[in-house]
């Protein structure tokens, strides 16, 4: 059985996670498609604004993944094994650790039989980069600045 692959994309509030996975979503080429998206807050928005059949999606609210029991992400990937999803997007909070996310799937025996890292994308917004978690751009495979066409000029930045 080949393993499914797992892309986490991370990023600070407002960086453009939830935009780039509809792009994703909508370009197709990530096949059949299942998202475990993570709201820090109880409430959860951005699961209304992908363009996914809500079958297709799991929102974990109310904690910060990273730091939250891993049981309950073990337990959401482990019903993903004999499901028909090719390929699994995990869209943390603007809070979550990469680096803990990562080794809650890694250090567990039975997801990691099943299922591989597809890749870490980390967006930065360029409008906020101080927000941003430096240790998490050394994990990532993708680094991409967002809303950069919506600086007046480089002193935006500072």
């Amino acid at each position: 059985m080949m393993k499914k692959k797992i892309y986490f994309v991370n990023g600070a509030l407002g960086s453009g996670k939830t935009t780039l996975i509809n792009q994703l979503i909508l370009s197709g080429k990530l096949g059949k498609l299942f998202i475990i998206e993570n709201e820090f807050s109880s409430l959860s928005i951005d699961n209304m604004c992908l363009h996914l059949d809500p079958k297709q999606i799991k929102t974990l609210a109310g904690e910060c993944i990273c730091c939250a029991d891993p049981e309950s992400l073990q337990k959401e990937l482990g019903a993903l094994v004999d499901s028909k999803y090719e390929n699994i997007i995990i869209e943390s909070s603007g809070v979550t650790s990469l680096n803990q996310l990562l080794s809650k799937v890694i250090s567990n025996q039975s997801l990691s039989e099943n299922f591989s890292i597809g890749g870490c994308v980390f967006l930065i917004d360029s409008l906020g980069i101080d927000r941003t978690n430096v240790n998490d751009l050394e994990l990532a495979n993708f680094v991409i600045v967002t809303k950069y066409d919506e600086l007046k000029n480089l002193q935006d930045v500072e």
